[in-house]
């Protein structure tokens, strides 16, 4: 693990090749989640028994806040293009709600679930964000949605770059990524957490905080327009549940989580996220940005 000079970040030294990636999401990825511990919040939407249960919960808390927080800014204005876009979920959420979608995804495995789905506007091609620049007819969009991506490019400034290139003047980018290497983790860790629980290699190449993500996002051009986070999963550890060392309270900690997020209002709960951006505590970052 190296500090990134110019935005302070971890990565992961050496950083795999274009061709390992390929060949990792491609195949492999979908697989692998379901196999093991990699990406348990899209494992669980695999999961026959607890995805009903877990798409309410994504739909009623991070994806109606983006859509919120997109609406506010765009109004009318609806045509919405999501990079890396798993098996739909979020597209599908977006589409029933009166946006027109489009997205990308570069698992074999995640797009076919995608397409067996049957569900009327959902627009999904099986490519990179580089094969599809090249690929297809440049197009521009008023929403461009980037959920945990940023982590596992290995180039994550020609990425952005390049996903610019399909954002309207007067548009707005989603960007969401874990929160690593924050504050409470370091708390966690001095109180004797196992150490940088957080790191999942070879998946996540790049560990981003609130700090590190704004100086990365200001550099490639955008004007941060609305920070939140989402419940840091810190508080149980540091409360004295310790799903690191015990597995088995994971899915507990899980549940309380869910229903401590589905009880509060949600335009509470988003200025409440909010206020936890501004300390840099919280699981995950979601960034709403212009040009």
């Amino acid at each position: 693990m190296v500090t990134d000079e110019k935005f302070g970040y971890k990565r992961l030294s050496p950083v795999p090749t274009e061709k390992e990636l390929e060949e990792f999401y491609g195949k492999h990825y979908a697989t692998l989640i379901q196999k093991g511990n990699k990406a348990p919040h899209i494992k669980k939407l695999m999961d026959v028994k607890e995805r009903k249960a877990e798409l309410n919960w994504f739909n009623l808390t991070v994806f109606s806040d983006i859509l919120s927080v997109l609406k506010e800014h765009l109004g009318r204005r609806n045509d919405l293009f999501e990079i890396g876009c798993g098996a739909g979920d979020f597209l599908d959420y977006a589409s029933k709600n009166g946006w027109h979608t489009k997205g990308i995804e570069p698992s074999e495995e995640l797009a076919a679930i995608a397409s067996k789905k049957g569900i009327t506007g959902l627009n999904i091609t099986n490519c990179t964000l580089d094969g599809y620049l090249k690929g297809y007819r440049l197009e521009k969009f008023d929403a461009i949605v980037i959920m945990n991506i940023l982590e596992h490019v290995a180039d994550p400034l020609t990425f952005i770059s390049d996903a610019k290139k399909l954002l309207k003047d007067d548009g707005m980018m989603v960007i969401k990524v874990p929160n690593d290497f924050n504050e409470l983790q370091k708390i966690c860790v001095e109180n004797g957490t196992t150490a940088d629980y957080w790191v999942s290699a070879p998946d996540h190449i790049n560990y981003f905080n609130i700090d590190s993500l704004t100086k990365f996002l200001l550099y490639s051009g955008f004007k941060i327009k609305y920070k939140m986070t989402d419940f840091p999963m810190e508080f149980f550890l540091l409360m004295g549940e310790d799903f690191i060392k015990n597995p088995k309270l994971g899915s507990l900690c899980h549940k309380k989580r869910v229903n401590f997020e589905l009880q509060l209002p949600a335009d509470y709960r988003r200025r409440m996220y909010a206020k936890f951006a501004e300390v840099g505590i919280g699981r995950s970052i979601v960034c709403f940005l212009t040009l």
